[in-house]
């Protein structure tokens, strides 16, 4: 797990045996409910993301539309070869974490790491936006707005990684549905 050892080491589980490891989590649930809640979320997003899609290319200017679409892929990149190691390495150590009671540690941790990524790729879209865009006012703008985007998508992945982990299925479909209805929608406004 790229990023684990690290997490791992100062977690202070240096065994990465897998044989080792507890059960996923202490409650009951069925794999059939948590499996529905999922199915359901994801179904319900691809619909309302769909819908947005439609709503979004109906009322907003195409140029408008393919440069935004141009910079929250960018967003989607940064996150993905980034924050994603990190937050898969809390997924795995959420486990030994809840057994041990220190959930609380290891949000910490990650919270921490997270930060500091965010902050550079922060700094990294301004580099980017203004090579690509020039100083104006217009670029500022632009770039305020996606760092508020990238620290709320960030804030956004980590608690739903921590969630999944927890097994807490439904408020992850809830939040997922929640949040492909309202991004279209902010998009529109």
């Amino acid at each position: 797990i790229p990023g684990g050892y690290a997490l791992a080491a100062r977690l202070d589980y240096p065994s990465l045996n897998i044989k080792s490891r507890p059960p996923a989590c202490a409650k009951e649930n069925s794999v059939l409910a948590d499996g529905l809640w999922v199915v359901t979320g994801q179904a319900v997003s691809m619909v309302a993301l769909l819908a947005g899609t439609r709503a979004i290319t109906e009322f907003v200017d195409p140029v408008v539309y393919g440069r935004v679409n141009l910079l929250q892929n960018l967003v989607v990149l940064l996150r993905s070869s980034g924050f994603s190691p990190l937050l898969n390495a809390g997924y795995r150590y959420y486990s030994e974490a809840a057994r041990d009671q220190r959930v609380a540690a290891l949000r910490w941790l990650i919270s921490k790491d997270l930060f500091r990524l965010t902050i550079g790729g922060i700094m990294l879209l301004a580099v980017l936006l203004f090579a690509w865009l020039g100083y104006s006012s217009a670029t500022l703008v632009t770039t305020a707005v996606l760092a508020l985007v990238l620290a709320a998508d960030v804030a956004r992945n980590l608690e739903i990684t921590l969630l999944s982990a927890a097994r807490r299925q439904r408020l992850v479909a809830v939040l997922t549905i929640v949040e492909s209805c309202a991004r279209p929608a902010l998009v529109v406004l």
